[in-house]
């Protein structure tokens, strides 16, 4: 008789406390959905930038942005004009023969890939007090403007040799100033936010604004 009502009471125990734990567990997930919920929804000024509570993560205005992807316009440029200009105005207006145009463009890219991974190393390490960007970014902007006229504007009277040099000559400085330029650009978009969608949002612009 005794087992009996310690069985009784084993199972009238067991058959309080399962829908006990089922319904602490219940409100147990639905809290930490509640939490989640408020943990993900951070609510952003339109006028300004600022920095999450939540993450760290720096959330850049459309303004910011926009004004970055500014930037990759004279790149886009200087690639429009040797896609599109630059062999036609060398052969047609100043009569330098097709082989000779493209051995200067030949040399002037080779000598391109030869400075990117080189002025990317030297942006990387260098330190001043207007950052490691800043700087390469001047010092390589105004002869960028400068030499992308001297393209179009080679002296009268040079023979056909004087005009390959010309071409030549140029066309290796742009590069090299165009890379002092573009690479810390480049660089410096995905640093201005530690965020993965944010920096896509960020490269997505600059593309946008160079095509």
């Amino acid at each position: 008789g005794d087992m009996m009502q310690i069985n009784h009471r084993q199972n009238h125990t067991r058959a309080i406390d399962t829908p006990s734990i089922l319904l602490i567990l219940t409100r147990c997930c639905r809290v930490g959905r509640a939490n989640r919920r408020t943990a993900n929804t951070v609510k952003i000024p339109a006028d300004k930038s600022i920095t999450t509570g939540v993450s760290g993560v720096q959330i850049l205005t459309g303004r910011e942005k926009w004004t970055y992807a500014i930037g990759n316009i004279p790149f886009s440029v200087k690639d429009a004009a040797y896609a599109n200009f630059v062999v036609f105005y060398y052969t047609q207006v100043h009569g330098l023969s097709g082989t000779l145009a493209g051995l200067a463009m030949f040399i002037a890219l080779t000598w391109d890939a030869v400075t990117d991974p080189v002025v990317g190393s030297w942006s990387d390490s260098l330190r001043s007090r207007w950052g490691r960007r800043h700087p390469l970014l001047v010092a390589g902007g105004l002869p960028t403007a400068l030499l992308f006229l001297a393209l179009f504007m080679p002296p009268d009277g040079l023979g056909e040799i004087g005009i390959f040099l010309w071409l030549l000559g140029v066309s290796v400085l742009l590069r090299t100033f165009l890379t002092i330029y573009f690479i810390p650009y480049s660089a410096m978009g995905a640093e201005l936010s530690s965020d993965y969608d944010e920096r896509t949002v960020i490269a997505k612009a600059r593309v946008t604004m160079g095509w």
